[in-house]
């Protein structure tokens, strides 16, 4: 289970709907599954608030291609929250774990924005 919290350095005219889409691209083809043929399944995409403040979310589930784990990969959550610069959450949890899942959508629920 991870939950992050960074800020993106995209160019600033990039709305955060696109921001999330294109992060969690990133998280599927970066270091972090190198090793293990990931695949990004497909994207749910959604407009929330933070603390009333426009954001984006988007889910998808990594899994991966490695029989020696016994993880078929995780659940992956990207909040891209409309500040300057852009902040945003990441949040995953192994597939199917729902003790994990619940832990991060309580992680979730409590995000707040530093003003």
């Amino acid at each position: 289970m991870q939950a992050e919290v960074a800020i993106t350095n995209f160019v600033p005219s990039m709305n955060v709907s696109t921001q999330a889409a294109k992060l969690i691209n990133c998280v599927a083809e970066g270091p972090g599954y190198s090793n293990a043929s990931p695949t990004l399944g497909p994207i749910k995409k959604s407009s929330i608030t933070v603390e009333g403040i426009k954001a984006a979310r988007v889910d998808a589930d990594v899994t991966i291609a490695d029989p020696a784990r016994k993880v078929k990969g995780d659940s992956v959550v990207i909040i891209a929250v409309d500040t300057k610069p852009v902040t945003i959450f990441l949040g995953a949890t192994p597939i199917g774990d729902s003790a994990s899942a619940g832990l991060l959508s309580q992680v979730i629920g409590s995000l707040k924005v530093s003003k």
